[in-house]
């Protein structure tokens, strides 16, 4: 396995879903005023002319583009500086089996983007921003993106603070790397062990970063998961997990805090998503089964070099197979994809 340059960060949405519909039970004004905090955008995905893409789209499953950016709010200030979506989520909502399910795509997966070369799929969000982005991964993998949902570090880190922190299981490598290098921001917190603890926003962040997986000529030390993933592959279990601890512990969260925590994340959302959406997401994220079902993309690739870039060249026909029996199987276990 090759090592992957990329920083990452990923979208904590799912937490947002779930408060806004807890907290919509306690007041009409309060969910009006967390919903008016957000960034809301005039460019919507519903505006993309999708007829010629044969996509797959039923009226019970609703699926949310979550963007993370590698860039937070200091850095945004640096003249030039430009977001990248080095993390990659559908979150597909079906009401109809009160399932969660979430995919990650693979930043390195190289595909056709509408009016550009192709490239990796990051690129798509760095030439065309979320929109671009969305029909890209819709012209490719042939299913619906109703909305989407970006975030950047301050969110994160703002959120799981909020929270009180989540519990996490570190191997001995990933406590190693996170504490010897800046992938935690704040130099007091990197005194990580291997073993479950808990971990404060930066240093969850931190974890979400790490990008390395096999040792490179014997001086950057390998880093892997308690599976034994590194690279691309290890970092989107770490998503998928930090994911799962953090729905975990909000659940948990008393009203004024999950408030509290939607409050300060808001600003630092862009989203394109209606009202009336994000209500009947929230619902399906209240009903749906504790399990989040997960699954990686591409399920099927190859591991090349193209341009003397290093990417992963996805079988499209079997990616979209998979991809459409995860998001729209009737039966739940049909679609749950197991760590």
């Amino acid at each position: 396995m090759k090592k992957r340059r990329s920083l990452i960060v990923w979208a904590i949405i799912l937490v947002l879903l779930i408060a806004i519909l807890l907290t919509m039970f306690a007041s009409v004004m309060v969910f009006n005023g967390l919903y008016s905090k957000l960034d809301l955008s005039e460019e919507k995905i519903s505006s993309i002319d999708t007829d010629s893409y044969n996509l797959m789209d039923e009226k019970d499953v609703f699926n949310v583009l979550l963007i993370g950016t590698d860039k937070d709010e200091d850095e945004q200030d640096t003249d030039g500086a430009s977001r990248r979506s080095d993390s990659i989520m559908i979150l597909s909502l079906n009401r109809k089996t009160n399932t969660v399910k979430v995919a990650s795509i693979m930043r390195d997966t190289y595909v056709e983007i509408p009016g550009e070369e192709p490239a990796k799929i990051n690129n798509a969000y760095y030439v065309g921003g979320p929109l671009l982005l969305a029909e890209t991964i819709m012209m490719n993998f042939k299913i619906k993106i109703h909305a989407y949902m970006q975030v950047n570090f301050d969110a994160f880190v703002k959120v799981i603070n909020q929270i009180g922190g989540i519990s996490l299981t570190l191997t001995e490598s990933e406590a190693e790397q996170l504490n010897t290098t800046n992938y935690i921001k704040v130099k007091k917190f990197r005194n990580l062990q291997p073993g479950k603890q808990k971990l404060n926003g930066y240093q969850a962040l931190g974890y979400c970063r790490i990008r390395h997986g096999t040792a490179v000529n014997g001086v950057m030390p390998g880093v892997y998961t308690a599976s034994g993933k590194g690279d691309d592959f290890g970092r989107t279990e770490r998503q998928r997990k930090v994911i799962k601890a953090i729905v975990r512990k909000f659940k948990r969260a008393s009203m004024d805090r999950k408030i509290k925590a939607v409050q300060n994340a808001a600003p630092y959302i862009k989203t394109d998503i209606e009202k009336k959406d994000v209500i009947k997401c929230a619902m399906s994220v209240f009903k749906a089964d504790r399990e989040i079902n997960q699954l990686q993309i591409p399920t099927d690739y190859e591991d090349t070099y193209v341009g003397g870039q290093e990417v992963l060249m996805p079988d499209l026909k079997k990616c979209r197979k998979n991809l459409k029996k995860f998001m729209y199987s009737t039966s739940t276990e049909d679609s749950k994809k197991k760590e």
